[in-house]
C-alpha cells in the first residue's frame, strides 16, 4: 500500500445566466392530447471542466439528480448514470435530461482507477429549479479525499421534444475549450424503449466550427473561429420523433492579445482603448452572471450592499440606498439598518429612541444618568413607579421627584431646608452589614422620596409606607407590608422594626431625611407635593 496520496484539484465552477434549469413538462393527460411535434418531455444539460490531478486517472464520473417535485407530480424519480471521461483530460462536459420541477439536487462522484490510490472525489449542487426554455449555468466543486479543491465551469441547457419513449442520456464534450485550428471530441448516448435503431445529428448554435461527422453518435468538433460557451446540440431520432440535448464548447483565437480585434474576438485587451470589461481571453466580462471574472470584476452579484453595478467593490456612501459597512445605517436603504425603536440620522448614524438610563437627556426627560442610576442625581427619579397601580401613581422615569409647585411651597414654609439642600444634606455611605451597605446616603434618600411620592403611601400616616395594612403589633413584629418597606429599610440601614421607628426621621440617614421631608410636606404642602 502506498504511503503518499496524490494531491490535486478536480473541481467545477460556473457562469449563472438564469434562475432555473430548462425543461418542459405536462401531465399524462396533456401528453395524450398533444401532437408529438410539441415540446413536452424534459431535458437538462450540465457542462463541467475538470482540472487534472497529476498522476490521478479517472475513467468515469457518476451523476445523480434527485429531489425534484414536478408540476402536478408528487415527486420525480432520481436520474443517474455513469459518464465516460478520458482519464487525464483537462476538461469534459455533459448533459442529462430533467423534467420541469423544483428542489433538484445534483451530486457527482469519481474515483481513481489506480487500486493503490484511495482517492474519491465528490461534489454537489442544489437545490435548483428546472424551468422551460431557459439557460442557467451552475457552480459546484468536486472535493477529493485528500481535501484538495479547485474550480471548473458548469453550464446548463435544455431543449426537448415530445418523444416519450426516447431518452438522450448525455452529451459530452472534451476538452470543452480548444484553440482555433484544434478540435474537441463530442460524445452522446441515447436510448429508446423498445430498442430501435437511432439516428443522430449534431449542430452548433454559432458558426465557430464544424463536425467531422455530424451524423455520428460520437464525433469531433473542429474549431474554425473564436467563440465562447457556444451551444452544440445532439439530436437523436427513433424514426417517429426526436429529442435533443445541448452542452457548450469554447474556441479560443490564439491571436488574442496581439492588439487587434480579430474576427471572433469580442475585444482585445492590447488594442487601443479596449472596453473596460475586456478580459485577458478577448471576451467581455458579463457583470451579473454569477461568476467573478477577474481582473475586471471583484464581486458578484451587482447592486448589493457590498457590490456596485459594475461588479466592483462598493464604497460606503451615506444616502446611496445601500447599507455598506462601516455604515451603522442608511436612511434611504430598505431596511435602513437602524435597530428596532431607533431611527437613522441623515449622516448614517443611529438616533436612539429616548431611554431612561442611557445617559442622554432626550425629549420627555429632565435628567438621565448612564447605567440607569438616576437616584445618584439630586431630585432625579428612576423607574421605581413603572408598574404602579394606585390612582395617581407615575413612573417619573428620568424626571424630578419633587415638582416646582412642591418646591415653591416648601421654600415658603418651615420645610425650607429640605428643598434648598435636598438629599445633599446627608453625607457618607450606608454602614457595612446593612441592607444597602456602601451606597451613598444621598442616593438612598432619593430612592425613598421617589417611592413615597409615586405610591402616595403617606397620604394618611408616613409610617404606613413601612407598615402598610399591618396592625401596629404586627408591624413591630416584622409583619409590615408597606409599599416602600424595602426602600425605607435600605435608607434607614436596618431591617429591625423597632430601629425603623426610632430612626424614622433621623436626618443623618438617607431614609430618615426623606421621611422627615415627607412628614413636613404632609403637614404644610400636602396638595402641591402630592402627598
Amino acid at each position: 500500500m502506498r504511503s503518499l496520496v496524490k494531491i490535486g484539484t478536480l473541481a467545477v465552477a460556473a457562469l449563472a445566466v438564469g434562475a432555473a434549469f430548462v425543461g418542459c413538462s405536462s401531465s399524462k393527460k396533456d401528453i395524450a392530447q398533444r401532437p408529438t411535434s410539441q415540446t413536452d418531455d424534459p431535458g437538462g444539460g450540465l457542462t463541467l471542466d475538470l482540472q487534472p490531478v497529476p498522476g490521478l486517472n479517472i475513467s468515469s464520473v457518476h451523476y445523480r439528480v434527485s429531489g425534484g417535485v414536478g408540476l402536478g407530480d408528487a415527486g420525480i424519480a432520481a436520474v443517474e448514470g455513469d459518464l465516460p471521461t478520458p482519464g487525464t483530460a483537462s476538461s469534459f462536459s455533459f448533459g442529462v435530461p430533467l423534467r420541469v420541477g423544483t428542489g433538484y439536487q445534483l451530486s457527482l462522484t469519481a474515483q481513481s482507477d489506480d487500486p493503490n490510490d484511495d482517492i474519491t472525489c465528490t461534489g454537489g449542487f442544489g437545490p435548483f429549479n428546472v424551468g422551460p426554455n431557459q439557460i442557467t449555468d451552475i457552480s459546484l466543486t468536486l472535493t477529493c479525499t485528500d481535501n484538495t479543491t479547485g474550480q471548473v465551469i458548469g453550464n446548463v441547457n435544455v431543449a426537448t421534444t415530445a418523444c416519450p419513449t426516447l431518452t438522450v442520456n448525455y452529451a459530452v464534450a472534451t476538452p470543452s475549450s480548444a484553440n482555433v485550428g484544434s478540435s474537441i471530441g463530442v460524445f452522446s448516448l441515447a436510448t429508446n424503449n423498445p430498442a430501435v435503431p437511432l439516428t443522430y445529428q449534431w449542430s452548433v448554435a454559432n458558426p465557430i466550427g464544424n463536425f467531422t461527422s455530424a451524423t455520428s453518435k460520437d464525433t469531433t468538433f473542429n474549431c474554425t473561429a473564436a467563440g465562447q460557451n457556444v451551444l452544440v446540440t445532439i439530436t437523436a431520432n427513433n424514426g417517429s420523433c426526436s429529442k435533443s440535448l445541448s452542452t457548450r464548447v469554447t474556441c479560443v483565437n490564439v491571436t488574442c492579445g496581439n492588439g487587434v480585434n480579430d474576427p471572433g474576438e469580442a475585444c482585445d485587451p492590447s488594442a487601443p482603448n479596449p472596453p473596460p470589461n475586456c478580459l485577458p481571453n478577448c471576451t467581455l466580462a458579463n457583470c451579473g452572471n454569477g461568476t467573478v471574472e477577474q481582473p475586471v470584476e471583484t464581486c458578484e452579484p451587482p447592486n448589493t450592499a457590498t457590490c456596485n453595478a459594475t461588479c466592483t467593490a462598493r464604497t460606503a456612501s451615506c444616502g446611496d440606498g445601500f447599507l455598506t459597512p462601516p455604515e451603522a445605517c442608511d436612511p434611504t436603504a430598505n431596511p435602513t439598518g437602524a435597530p428596532p425603536g431607533a431611527t437613522c440620522n441623515p449622516n448614517c448614524t443611529v438616533a436612539q429612541a429616548a431611554a431612561c438610563g442611557d445617559g442622554i437627556v432626550q425629549a420627555g426627560e429632565t435628567c438621565d444618568n448612564p447605567g440607569g442610576n438616576n437616584y445618584a442625581i439630586e431630585n432625579c427619579g428612576d423607574i421605581w413607579g413603572a408598574s404602579l397601580t394606585p390612582p395617581g401613581g407615575s413612573a417619573d422615569d428620568c424626571n424630578p421627584i419633587s415638582n416646582s409647585a412642591c418646591v415653591a411651597c416648601e421654600t415658603a414654609g418651615s420645610c425650607v431646608d429640605f428643598p434648598t439642600l435636598g438629599c445633599a444634606l446627608v453625607t457618607g455611605v450606608a454602614d457595612a452589614g446593612t441592607p444597602a451597605a456602601g451606597t451613598p446616603r444621598s442616593q438612598l434618600c432619593n430612592e425613598v422620596l421617589d417611592c413615597v411620592r409615586d405610591t402616595h403611601c403617606a397620604s394618611v400616616n408616613a409610617l404606613d409606607c413601612y407598615c402598610g395594612t399591618a396592625s401596629p403589633n404586627q408591624c413591630s413584629a416584622g409583619g409590615g407590608n408597606g409599599a416602600c418597606r424595602a426602600n425605607i429599610e435600605r435608607g434607614l440601614e436596618t431591617t429591625d422594626p423597632n430601629a425603623i421607628v426610632s430612626r424614622f426621621t433621623s436626618l443623618s440617614l438617607g431614609g430618615g431625611l426623606a421621611m422627615a421631608r415627607i412628614q413636613c410636606d404632609a403637614a404644610e404642602c400636602r396638595t402641591p407635593c402630592g402627598i
